[in-house]
């Protein structure tokens, strides 16, 4: 993994061992980058210059086969999408899952990416877009976004690329 300053020239990299790759790397500050691995059903915590300060294994007894998982955004807890499209809370102090939902068990098509922002879980499935749960496991709505790779967000909006296309939607107000 290479790290770059705004201008893109090169300051450092990360050597992971061979045949090893996260399934999900997410930078949200300046202070902690996020990488998650499903093989190993590891999160590997990295600072700002791309050393690990912490590891942090998923526990076999919280999911069938854990698909995707994404840390809250104060680390306090994380987030499992299990073979079944069920999804789960575990709390990272006591151990245990304290949130269960099963508002996707009927949804067709791969999840490939997720990620906590605003209280919120946000699930992109391949074929039907992004789905939207709340803290508590319920639903809230779907945002149409078919055949994209990624989402991020910037204030109260998420962007997707589409195409050559950047799509703004508000998740307060719902436009786009």
């Amino acid at each position: 993994m290479d790290q770059f300053d705004p201008e893109g020239v090169f300051k450092r990299r990360y050597k992971m061992s061979p045949c090893s790759s996260f399934e999900l790397l997410e930078a949200w500050s300046f202070v902690r980058i996020f990488g998650y691995q499903n093989y190993k059903q590891q999160f590997t915590v990295l600072d700002s210059h791309l050393e690990e300060i912490d590891k942090l294994d998923i526990d076999p007894s919280f999911a069938v086969e854990p698909q995707l998982a994404t840390p809250s955004t104060d680390f306090k807890y994380y987030w499992i999408l299990d073979i079944d499209n069920s999804i789960k809370r575990v709390d990272i102090n006591s151990k245990s899952v304290d949130i269960e939902c099963d508002a996707l068990k009927g949804v067709k098509g791969k999840f490939t990416h997720m990620r906590e922002y605003q209280s919120l879980l946000f699930m992109l499935n391949e074929t039907s877009g992004i789905h939207v749960i709340n803290k508590l496991g319920i639903l809230m709505f779907v945002i149409p976004a078919e055949g994209i790779n990624y989402f991020n967000f910037v204030g109260e909006d998420l962007y997707y690329l589409k195409g050559d296309v950047v799509h703004f939607f508000d998740i307060l107000t719902k436009e786009s």
